[in-house]
């Protein structure tokens, strides 16, 4: 089992208009893994008040995701961190229930809702597999403390990659 790091910066997006801090975008891939993770991260979305709906705060998950082989499920996780490296909200998760074929790239697009204090505190979130099922049945799980010692890599701990998520099965294919 190789695990890989990747710390992809998603420079696009500042914190707010008065800093030069960018969010980051991190992705742990394990190479015997059936699903690697492209550029895959979470920004936050605000969308004001307008006539009779409220201000909403939501986390929005989006980036590409590639098949090494077919499989029946994918389960990414997501945990997030804010600039001190202390652990934002609870770990998000997006789960497709769905026969994929091997060679097979997708969009892990999702939305979850925010508070506006998570939202504002987000600096970086860490992508990873959690979970793949093979069409053979098996499931793939993947090494949680190796996980958590890579996220402890960049200085950001106190997450339990275990513990209960706010999960959503929503996915956006890619053509």
């Amino acid at each position: 089992m190789v695990i890989s790091l990747d710390v992809l910066s998603k420079t696009a997006q500042r914190i707010h208009d008065h800093s030069t801090l960018r969010r980051k975008w991190v992705v742990i891939n394990d190479t015997g893994c059936a699903l690697q993770l492209g550029n895959v991260g979470i920004l936050p979305y605000h969308q004001p008040a307008y006539a009779y709906s409220p201000e909403q705060w939501e986390f929005l998950s989006s980036g590409d995701a590639h098949l090494k082989q077919a499989v029946t499920a994918v389960d990414v996780g997501f945990v997030m961190f804010d600039a001190w490296g202390a652990p934002v909200s609870i770990p998000l998760e997006v789960s497709h229930l769905e026969d994929l074929p091997s060679d097979y790239k997708f969009n892990l697009r999702s939305q979850w809702n925010a508070s506006e204090a998570d939202a504002i505190s987000l600096f970086t979130s860490i992508a990873y597999v959690r979970h793949v099922r093979l069409t053979d049945g098996s499931i793939w799980t993947a090494d949680f403390d190796l996980v958590k010692s890579k996220v402890g890599q960049l200085n950001l701990d106190g997450v339990d990659l275990t513990r209960e998520k706010n999960i959503n099965t929503k996915v956006e294919k890619k053509g």
